[in-house]
């Protein structure tokens, strides 16, 4: 069957056409060479196939001050933030430079490297002493500022309540009568306040319709499901297993239990509408009441039929009447 006869009959799905991606096992197809091994395959393409050896002879290239930032394969990498895999691989070649440097087992080189961080620790302490000693000097020279200071402040302020004294009394500002400006501001800043103190009832309100538990969904049902309710409970009664069975009125085969739960709610909807009823009778009766004679036989006043004007019928034209009043 060919590709158009496939693609015409919608049934048969078809994957579009996307183009070959070059493998790269096609090229090592041509290079390498199933006699030799496979440290000799990787030399020749140019890759090392065990990197620790590889290693050591840029080391001993190097040879004595030889740091690991210096080396080619580390020019781009920070040990700080790396991982700690990286700093993994930092520690075993230091490790390596100090065996070759001085020419002494692995044992011996850890050894060195431990006296080396036990020194440069004590420096930092003695760093931190330094430090924390000037950091001593300061505040107290700080202090003895600070109470040269209030010393003389106080001589100042003992001076001016001198030079006070003998001055005249001054005068007592008046006070500036307010402008309507002054109202209106206040009354603005007012409005603000309550504005504020009505948002927090509000917030508050929200809170705890938050907190309490949420209304359960009313259900109801629809007119013809009523209906058909009415007839199978008029029918069976409680007998929710013969519902399920009659076929004439269960048209849509409704099981035992959704018969049931549909039944619970027609009771109680039948039953909300009968105290609606009742509330509706009860209105009516205390309208007519009020409306009802004096203890004398005098009516108080028109009732509401007399004081409601008929309405006068609306003129109804036809289309010879509208087409000649258009004319004049």
């Amino acid at each position: 069957m060919s590709i158009r006869k496939k693609r015409r009959n919608r049934r048969n799905k078809v994957a579009p056409r996307k183009p070959k991606k070059e493998s790269f096992k096609g090229i090592l197809a041509d290079v390498w060479n199933k006699k030799k091994s496979l440290r000799t395959n990787y030399r020749n393409i140019g890759l090392a196939s065990d990197l620790q050896k590889d290693l050591r002879k840029k080391a001993l290239t190097l040879r004595v001050d030889c740091e690991i930032s210096e080396l080619d394969y580390v020019k781009n990498k920070k040990f700080d933030n790396a991982s700690k895999k990286d700093k993994k691989t930092k520690s075993n070649t230091s490790i390596d430079l100090v065996m070759i440097r001085e020419n002494v087992n692995r044992k011996q080189a850890i050894e060195l490297m431990k006296k080396k961080d036990l020194d440069t620790e004590k420096e930092k302490q003695e760093k931190k002493r330094k430090r924390l000693n000037e950091k001593d000097r300061n505040t107290t020279e700080s202090k003895n500022l600070k109470t040269d200071n209030e010393k003389e402040k106080q001589e100042t302020n003992g001076n001016q309540n001198k030079i006070k004294n003998t001055q005249k009394p001054k005068k007592k500002k008046k006070r500036k009568r307010k402008t309507e400006y002054d109202k209106i501001k206040e009354q603005d800043e007012e409005m603000k306040r309550k504005r504020k103190q009505s948002y927090k009832e509000k917030l508050e309100y929200l809170e705890k319709l938050g907190q309490s538990q949420a209304r359960p969904r009313l259900k109801r049902l629809c007119g013809s499901e009523m209906k058909l309710m009415k007839q199978l409970i008029d029918k069976h009664g409680d007998d929710y297993k013969s519902m399920e069975r009659d076929i004439k009125i269960n048209v849509y085969q409704h099981t035992e239990k959704k018969l049931r739960n549909k039944a619970e709610v027609y009771l109680k909807q039948v039953e909300d509408f009968e105290r609606y009823r009742l509330k509706r009778e009860k209105r009516k009766l205390e309208r007519k009441e009020k409306l009802k004679e004096k203890p004398n036989g005098k009516t108080k006043g028109k009732t509401k039929k007399q004081w409601h004007k008929k309405k006068r019928p609306r003129k109804q034209y036809t289309k010879g009447k509208v087409s000649a009043l258009m004319k004049k």
